[in-house]
């Protein structure tokens, strides 16, 4: 279940006609989630990004013509269910995706992100960014999440509209400082839902989670991300291989 948009199973499978997805179940999970329960209960099903590399016998060709499947590499995965601008509120508006909702907030369980300090707005401005992304591996525990439609309503959130242009990156810097100034104590996490971003993703609608403390330029970049298979089967990142967080 995808904690912020409610989505359960995808509907977007015609990716999984491209390789043999009975016979590489439990190969892939292994390789990617290295645990006995990974193996017993992954499902294709439940993810929206894959690893290629993985999945020896895919076929790319089929792989580039399938529905929903971006093309683009995103941190070395690849969305095979990806929602497209077109279909949501404001898809066309930058920072301002999403419908105009009222904010709300509750606690998250451990949630499958793509990270990396050299994309996008990994570690910029000391913020820790990620993309939410079922089946990348990789788990953040968020704790208490106040979640947003997009970068604008954090702005409405902290009354600070008038200091803040969708279109600047420098705004988008102040008004991040000013969330971890006012909000780090009472959450741990902002969820934005339908992030609309100005350069990467283009027709992608990305959900973006960002760390509001506990968390460094140093690997690991925060005790919060983890390997494995939640709940039980979990352990930190192993800072002596490249890429393991």
């Amino acid at each position: 279940m995808d904690p912020l948009t409610d989505v359960g199973p995808t509907h977007h499978t015609e990716w999984q006609s491209c390789f043999n997805a009975t016979r590489a179940r439990a190969a892939y999970a292994a390789a990617l989630y290295g645990t006995d329960s990974a193996i017993r209960d992954f499902d294709w099903a439940h993810v929206n990004v894959i690893y290629t590399t993985l999945i020896p016998a895919m076929n790319q060709t089929c792989l580039g013509r399938a529905a929903m499947v971006y093309r683009r590499s995103i941190v070395g995965a690849t969305f095979v269910d990806y929602p497209e601008r077109t279909n949501i509120p404001h898809g066309g508006l930058i920072n301002l995706g999403g419908p105009r909702a009222p904010a709300r907030w509750r606690r998250w369980p451990w949630t499958e992100v793509l990270h990396s300090p050299g994309w996008g707005r990994g570690m910029v401005d000391g913020q820790l960014w990620m993309y939410i992304a079922r089946g990348s591996g990789l788990w953040f525990d968020p704790g208490l999440v106040l979640e947003l439609s997009d970068t604008y309503d954090l702005a409405v959130f902290l009354n600070a509209t008038k200091n803040y242009n969708p279109r600047s990156a420098g705004s988008k810097a102040g008004l991040m400082n000013l969330a971890i100034e006012q909000l780090a104590g009472h959450y741990d996490s902002i969820a934005f839902a339908y992030h609309v971003d100005g350069g990467c993703c283009h027709r992608m609608v990305m959900r973006e989670l960002v760390s509001l403390h506990n968390f460094s330029r140093r690997c690991p970049v925060s005790s919060s991300l983890a390997r494995g298979w939640p709940p039980h089967e979990l352990w930190p990142c192993n800072c002596s291989r490249i890429g393991v967080c």
